[in-house]
């Protein structure tokens, strides 16, 4: 019955791949071969052939003729502002991609690339433990059918030609997939998650695969089942120095066309980059970062652009303009860089000035990195922050005097050229200082902008990252005070570069007046409308146009020459008001109480003013704490909090208020704000009955993953809601309240409501669920908060605050929920109003990593949904007086028809329970549930039962889930009677279902350390599995003598690397034929982690001879080799090591050097002492953290220049650690 399940869940991944294939939303780009190997028992893996295969067109909006410049074969946007957007070719997205793919295979071709060597691997099994809060325990489990490692190829597909073509082909991927059949296991337990991480695959399955050198990266897939996974993808640590990550296999995170997983494997490659570009000397100071993966949205971006799908966008322009060209030619993971100069890499400026076209190849090696007292000494200020609010980002001088303005505040309503840069609506911030500018450029147009600031001169003084946001910084004379930052560069389509000066952000009403220049004398200039109308304009350089509103007017200007060669380049125009403001409610739009929260924000970009208010409302609404009058400096950004008071008659509905913002001694406002709002009647807020459709809870949710809603007959009036979860991890959510958008975000015009004026939820519940099912509720300050229906409560990355629990049982029968939410949130959140944007039902998870849809679908109805003032006075089935919470609290009967009763009772055994007790679990060993039969086998690793040995013999033997049997051989071990013990050793010769019972019996064998059971152990030689070997070996690695060291000999030449490496571990070298085995691996061995740990092997011998062998290993090439050896020297220390270790303390590996640090610090300390002319001149942390620590402990005198030196140290671990010694 398990296994047909398992099979059944699979099949909607099935049917979503073969759907795929077959559908012409697809393109094919290419076919890409992989397998076609022999592993390393000789099987012949055959060759798969896939298509690389992209969407023909993204699932996005996206016009390709929106207002853009034309440079270079790209467009780059100007948005509704006038400013510089993003990037695009062609028609966008992955009309774009296929341009870049084709132009980077022709560069691959001509060889002049970087090849990026990938070893991918599919892990098809994952067996895990997961031991629940009740304590019973669970497998979850996992396999990758024919399918689905077709859908994996071709994401490793789609990734490699990403990667080519968003490096403009100077790298080329060329990956080594396997398909591994072994499972993978794990166990978590509770509340925690669960991944198969990269440090777990890299020592359990890596490291020994291959060596330093063969690899750039690492990347796997393996399936999560039903597990809490961590993420759905990650990145971490090194194995043999490729960079590793993984992606889980997850049908609900896909997005078809939206290519998920594809996408999820290219964010982990980046984090791989990031990396690898710190260790070749990029970044590692405060403000020298390149701009990280994480800083999407605070660097301007968002998902769905240009085309695109997801954060594809984001991941193009960190390789194409994060991750410059001349950076692509020198990373590497299987050379190491100078590590000297990558140290020094890194550096500060001395003020001199660059031209962008010198360094733009290698910019952050080639350029200096700036800090804020830098900026402050470049513009004469006393001294400059920088403040920060999401994309916007103010840089605030104090002292000093500029002639451009200078804002106080960040504003998300400033688009000028001005000391504010909101990376959403703009390229650029300036500074203007004298006659000179200092400007901050936006990353991914720094090409574009550098190129036509002032060509010909050097003008970027540098770059700066602040909180991820990152920019290159310019420093010019411009003699031109534009506004609007296109009109700011020289540029054209054609022969002739233009300029354009002058007023170009005239106030509403006054016309602009610009002027033109370019580089080539004898011509008339044409301007015209973007659409190509003709504009008037006089010789003052005055258009004939202006505007009463706030506006932006997208203009072209044409140099006509006197041969007729035209040159255009588009220019801006921008109306703006003294003062800019802006009226909205603080919480909702909704009125439902005498006192309304409401705020003004007003702003003066670039003048003193003096503001004079005046609102008005309907009858029955009054205006309070509105002050009549207002002075803001220049810059300055206020906000200003009143209330709107509603009396008893005031009328219900839409209505509307307005706000006259006028500048003193002006006759016209220079604004009128205008809110709409809604006034809500007491007591009945929302209501769905269900007799006429889903209503509201049928609406689009981002966080919905494919759970369904439909209305059927059986409510307890009329009809019902019937609502379908995914099963498999549960995850997801339909609508309670809330208005979405077809984006499933919440709507622009939702309005929340006060939970004080409407504080009872009251609706009606039948489920069965003992699962997490609940509300999550989240308030308009972002606030979230949950309410649990049934099941346990559980987050996974998010913030959420559990509320009391509703008075539900999850039984099959109709039950009425009342919740008084208002009173739970005021005793949660104190003093309100805490006014409910959202409420979800279903999974109160905020986020879940692993989406996967499963088999196993629960069902729950609802009906006659309330949210009121007060509770319904009609009733259709009871309220429930006393909630047991029985699902969380558990129930345990072993003659329960609930086999989760049966596994719970199980699982609760105890040495100390009854012998009824004890009896009643004994026969649960033969239950027909695989989960009671689990946990009735672990209840006798706890409880001796001489009588239950027979029973788990049995269950060792003969069950068909070898996790049982694994566990019933553990239960056999802890039972220690002969019986059990004989029934062990006879294991190895059985192995009915699988190598897994049969090695754990070998591990308890082991524990006993009798060679009478040698000879059952070596039976383990002939396992089919890598894992039944190595249990073999391990288990007679435990047994002392030279007959036990004779039959691990046996093993020492196993295919597999990793049961190689254990072996050798577990060899005595004391016993000579084990000795000429590890020095014969020291030397032949194809992994260079068995010769490693072979040569360490050796060092321990007392025979100078065999020593002085292993000593030889300090000299390898591989700096893997010489770092393990130094660990294992340090994990047994002695004396005799020292003279050998001593010269690795100028190891040119700085990783190497830790080693031989602090394996000195445990031989010798005496030594590192004495070898100080070797250490003193040292710059990398992992050598100098265990030279401070032991100079803090008192081991080690350190000299006063080391810490004069360190004192000013890059890393913050480092100066701390200087501070203290200081102290």
């Amino acid at each position: 019955m398990k296994i047909e399940l398992r099979v059944a869940a699979l099949l909607a991944i099935h049917a979503a791949v073969a759907a795929q294939a077959q559908s012409g939303e697809w393109i094919s780009i290419g076919k890409k071969t992989f397998f076609g190997y022999r592993d390393i028992y000789g099987k012949q893996i055959p060759a798969q052939e896939v298509d690389i295969k992209f969407p023909s067109k993204a699932p996005v909006t996206f016009s390709s003729d929106v207002p853009a410049i034309e440079w270079g074969g790209w467009k780059i946007q100007l948005n509704e502002f006038g400013n510089l957007g993003r990037a695009f070719r062609g028609a966008g997205g992955w009309d774009e991609f296929r341009t870049l793919y084709e132009t980077a295979q022709q560069r691959i071709a001509s060889g002049k690339t970087n090849v990026w060597k990938v070893r991918a691997a599919i892990f098809r099994r994952t067996e895990v433990e997961y031991l629940r809060a009740d304590g019973v325990m669970e497998i979850q489990a996992g396999y990758i059918n024919n399918p689905e490692v077709l859908f994996c190829l071709e994401t490793f597909a789609r990734y490699e030609a990403l990667v080519e073509a968003f490096t403009q082909g100077a790298v080329d991927v060329q990956i080594d997939a396997t398909l591994e059949e072994e499972p993978i296991y794990g166990r978590y337990s509770a509340t925690d998650t669960w991944t198969y991480d990269p440090w777990t695959a890299g020592h359990e399955f890596f490291t020994n695969r291959f060596n330093r050198g063969d690899y750039d990266a690492i990347l796997y897939f393996f399936h999560p089942g039903a597990t809490r996974s961590y993420s759905f993808g990650g990145t971490g640590g090194r194995t043999n120095n490729a960079t590793q990550s993984y992606v889980i296999l997850s049908n609900g995170r896909e997005g078809g066309l939206r290519i998920g997983h594809t996408e999820a494997m290219l964010h982990e490659w980046f984090h791989q980059i990031e990396d690898t570009y710190r260790i070749w000397g990029y970044g590692d100071w405060e403000y020298a970062w390149p701009p990280n993966l994480h800083a999407a949205e605070v660097n301007g971006y968002s998902v769905d652009e240009v085309g695109y799908t997801g954060w594809f966008s984001w991941l193009r322009d960190l390789m194409f303009h994060s991750v410059r060209p001349g950076m692509w030619e020198r990373l590497s993971n299987r050379v190491s860089p100078d590590w000297e100069q990558a140290f020094l890499q890194t550096h500060r400026g001395d003020g001199r000035l660059f031209d962008w076209k010198d360094v733009s190849d290698d910019p952050w090696a080639k350029l200096p990195y700036l800090r804020p007292e830098d900026i402050a000494a470049r513009i004469g200020a006393e001294s400059v922050a920088f403040q920060g609010d999401g994309p916007l980002l103010l840089v605030k001088p104090t002292g000093g005097k500029y002639r451009t303005p200078i804002l106080t505040a960040p504003s998300a309503t400033d688009h000028s050229l001005n000391n504010h840069l909101n990376f959403r609506t703009e390229a650029m911030a300036r500074i203007g200082y004298g006659d000179r500018d200092l400007l901050f450029v936006r990353f991914d147009v720094a090409d574009f902008v550098l190129s036509n600031l002032v060509p010909g001169t050097p003008c970027v003084l540098g770059y700066i990252e602040v909180d991820g946001r990152f920019m290159v910084v310019a420093d010019a004379r411009l003699n031109n005070d534009a506004a609007c930052e296109v009109n700011l560069l020289s540029f054209s389509n054609g022969p002739a570069r233009i300029s354009t000066s002058g007023t170009d952000e005239p106030l509403v009403g006054q016309s602009p007046a610009v002027s033109f220049r370019s580089d080539t004398s004898d011509v008339r200039y044409v301007v015209t409308s973007w659409e190509g109308d003709a504009v008037r304009i006089n010789a003052a350089g005055q258009i004939g146009e202006t505007s009463n509103e706030a506006a932006t007017r997208l203009l072209r200007v044409t140099a006509v020459q006197q041969d007729g060669t035209r040159s255009e380049r588009p220019f801006v125009v921008r109306w703006r008001r003294e003062v800019v403001s802006t009226l909205r409610a603080q919480d909702t739009a909704r009125v439902s109480s005498s006192t309304h929260r409401l705020e003004l924000v007003l702003e003066s970009p670039a003048a003193a003013k003096a503001v004079e208010l005046s609102a008005s409302a309907p009858t029955g609404f009054s205006i309070q704490g509105l002050p009549p009058q207002v002075s803001l400096s220049a810059g300055e950004k206020r906000v200003i909090p009143f209330t709107l008071e509603a009396s008893a008659d005031a009328t219900f509905g839409q209505f509307e208020i307005a706000l006259d913002i006028r500048v003193a001694g002006s006759a016209a406002p220079v604004d009128t704000q205008r809110l709409s709002l809604f006034r809500q009647g007491p007591g009945l807020l929302t209501e769905e009955t269900f007799e006429s459709g889903v209503g509201t809870w049928g609406e689009p949710r981002a966080d919905r993953n494919g759970w369904e809603v439909s209305t059927v007959s059986g409510g307890v009036n009329g009809n019902c809601l019937r609502i379908l979860d995914t099963g498999g991890s549960l995850w997801g959510r339909v609508n309670f309240f809330g208005k979405r958008s077809e984006s499933g975000a919440l709507a622009p015009d939702n309005m929340g409501y006060d939970a004080a004026d409407y504080p009872i939820l009251d609706f009606y519940l039948k489920t069965t669920a003992h699962h997490n099912v609940g509300l999550a509720v989240t308030l308009s300050n972002g606030k979230r908060y949950v309410v649990m229906l049934a099941g346990p409560y559980h987050e996974q990355w998010g913030e959420s605050v559990e509320l009391p629990r509703a008075s539900f049982i999850p039984d099959g029968q109709w039950h009425r929920v009342v919740y008084d939410l208002g009173a739970a949130l005021a005793a949660a959140a104190g003093p309100g109003p805490h006014v409910v944007v959202d409420i979800g039902f279903g999974d109160t998870r905020q986020f879940s990593s692993n989406q996967w849809h499963g088999d196993f679908r629960s069902e729950h109805f609802v009906d006659e949904v309330r949210i009121a003032s007060s509770p319904n006075a009609s009733s259709f089935a009871p309220q429930v007086e006393t909630d047991p919470d029985t699902e969380i609290k558990g129930g345990a009967n072993p003659t329960s028809t609930d086999l989760r009763e049966r596994a719970r009772a199980a699982a609760n055994l105890k040495a100390e329970s009854s012998p009824e007790e004890i009896t009643a679990v004994r026969a649960l060993l033969a239950d027909t549930s695989p989960l009671v039969r689990l946990n009735a086998v672990r209840a006798f690793t706890r409880v001796k039962l001489p009588e239950v040995v027979p029973d788990l013999v049995r269950r060792m033997v003969a069950d068909a889930e070898p996790r049982i049997g694994m566990w019933a051989a553990r239960a056999l071990a802890y039972q220690d009677t002969e019986e059990a013990w004989a029934a062990l050793a006879e294991m190895p010769r059985t192995r009915r279902y699988g190598d897994l019972p049969a090695a754990e019996a070998a591990l308890q064998l082991g524990t006993r350390k009798d060679p009478k059971y040698l000879k059952d152990l070596i039976v383990m030689f002939a396992c089919s599995s890598a894992l039944g070997r190595r249990a073999g070996a391990q288990g007679i690695g435990q047994i002392p003598g030279e007959a036990a060291q004779g039959a691990l000999m046996t093993f020492i030449h196993d295919v597999d690397p990793f049961n190689r490496w254990e072996v050798t571990r577990l060899a005595d070298v004391a016993f000579d034929p084990a000795a000429r085995q590890v020095e014969f691996g020291s030397v032949n061995d194809e992994s260079n982690r068995v010769r490693a740990v072979s040569y360490a092997k050796l060092t321990r011998s007392a025979d100078p001879v065999l020593r002085s062998r292993g000593y030889i290993g300090l000299k390898e090439d591989d700096p893997d080799i010489r770092r393990i050896i130094l660990e294992e020297l340090a994990s047994q220390p002695s004396p005799q090591h020292a003279p050998q270790v001593s010269p690795l303390l100028t190891d040119p590996d700085p990783d190497v050097r830790a080693a031989a640090v602090q394996a000195l610090l445990t031989i010798d300390p005496a030594a590192v002492a004495a070898a100080a002319q070797a250490w003193e001149r040292e710059n990398y942390r992992q050598v100098l953290i265990p030279l401070l620590s032991a100079g803090k402990a008192g081991k080690l005198r350190l000299p006063a220049g080391f810490l004069d030196r360190l004192a000013s140290h890059r890393d913050a671990e480092v100066r701390k650690l200087v501070s203290e010694i200081r102290r």
